[in-house]
C-alpha cells in the first residue's frame, strides 16, 4: 500500500518506493507501448498530432523569449526527449540540438526527422557521462520526469553542473495537491485523489512547493506558463472523467479542439495566456525556466 509523505523541501513523494531496475526495466520496456499510460501512443490522429505540435510550439517560443539576448551559440539538450516532439519544435531555430531518452522507437515512428540529434541511452548514464566529459549547455529541458525519479534532488544537482554560467534549465511537471484539486475534493467532485499514481508519479508538486525545492538548489524562477486547465472539467455535470472512465477522452478532444481555437492566435498572446493561468495556479502541467 503506497502512502503520500510530505518532504522537508515541501513536495510530496510516495513511499514505499520501487527499486531502480524496476523503474529501468519499465521505461526502457513498457512506457511507450499502446495503452500503457494515457500520455503516449504508438500513432496519433491528426488532431491529436496538432496538439502535441502545438504545445512544443509553445515551449520553444517560450524558451526563445528568455534567450532572445543570448548571442552565443545555443547548445540545447533535452533529458527525457521521449517521442521527440519538442526537438522536432526546435529543428526551426538555429541552436544545436541534441536529446536523450530509453528507447528510440517512438522517435523513429513519429518524429524520424530529429533521429541524428537524438541518443537512446539511460538519461542517468548520460549526465554522469557529460559531467565528467564537463559538457556544458545553454538550455536544458526536462519536461515531465521530475515525478518519476526516486531522486528529484540528486537529478537538479546534477543538471546544475552541466549548465553554463548563464544557462537556464526549463522543467515541466504536473501540478498536484493545488487549491483545484483540494476544491474538487471539498466540493465533492471526485472522492480520491486520482493524481496519486506511483509508481508512474513518484514525486508531486504544485506551484508552491516547486519554488522551495529550486530555491534549495539556489535557483531562481524567472519565467513560468501553465498548459490547458483540463480539471475545470471535473464540474459542470454529476459525472466526470475521475469518476467515469468512458469521458476521458471526450475531455481530451474537448481540450484538444480549444487548443486549436487558441492556435489561432498570435503566439506571443497565447504564452502570455498561459503565463496568467500560470499565475493564478491553473493549467494541468506548470513549465518553469530557471537560472542559477
Amino acid at each position: 500500500m503506497n502512502k503520500k509523505i510530505k518532504t522537508k523541501l515541501g513536495y510530496v513523494k510516495s513511499m514505499p518506493r520501487p527499486s531502480q531496475k524496476y523503474l529501468n526495466d519499465f521505461y526502457k520496456k513498457l512506457y511507450f507501448k499502446d495503452g500503457v499510460t494515457a500520455t503516449y501512443s504508438i500513432k496519433y490522429d491528426k488532431k491529436e498530432t496538432f496538439y502535441k505540435k502545438f504545445r512544443s510550439d509553445i515551449i520553444i517560443n517560450f524558451i526563445l523569449e528568455n534567450v532572445k539576448n543570448y548571442k552565443k551559440k545555443i547548445n540545447f539538450l533535452e533529458i527525457g526527449a521521449g517521442q521527440g516532439f519538442l526537438m522536432n519544435s526546435a529543428l526551426k531555430t538555429n541552436w544545436k540540438i541534441k536529446g536523450v531518452d530509453y528507447q528510440s522507437e517512438p522517435v523513429k515512428k513519429l518524429n524520424k526527422k530529429i533521429l541524428p540529434f537524438f541518443i537512446e541511452k539511460d538519461p542517468s548514464d548520460f549526465i554522469n557521462l557529460s559531467i565528467k566529459n564537463k559538457d556544458k549547455y545553454e538550455i536544458i529541458v526536462i519536461q515531465n520526469v521530475l515525478e518519476h525519479v526516486l531522486d528529484p534532488e540528486k537529478l537538479i544537482f546534477n543538471l546544475k553542473k552541466m549548465l553554463n554560467k548563464n544557462g537556464i534549465l526549463l522543467l515541466q511537471v504536473p501540478i498536484d495537491y493545488s487549491e483545484i484539486q483540494d476544491f474538487a475534493i471539498k466540493d465533492k467532485r471526485v472522492d480520491k485523489e486520482y493524481w496519486f499514481l506511483p509508481p508512474q508519479h513518484l514525486n508531486y508538486f504544485n506551484t508552491k512547493n516547486l519554488q522551495k525545492f529550486l530555491k534549495r538548489f539556489n535557483f531562481k524562477i524567472i519565467d513560468a506558463i501553465s498548459d490547458f486547465p483540463i480539471e475545470m472539467y471535473l464540474w459542470g455535470n454529476k459525472k466526470n472523467y475521475t469518476n467515469d472512465k468512458s469521458l476521458g477522452p471526450y475531455a481530451h478532444q474537448a481540450r484538444i479542439n480549444m487548443e486549436y481555437l487558441i492556435s489561432k492566435n498570435d503566439m506571443k498572446d497565447v504564452v502570455n495566456f498561459y503565463r496568467s493561468l500560470y499565475r493564478i495556479g491553473f493549467g494541468r502541467n506548470q513549465t518553469v525556466i530557471v537560472k542559477k
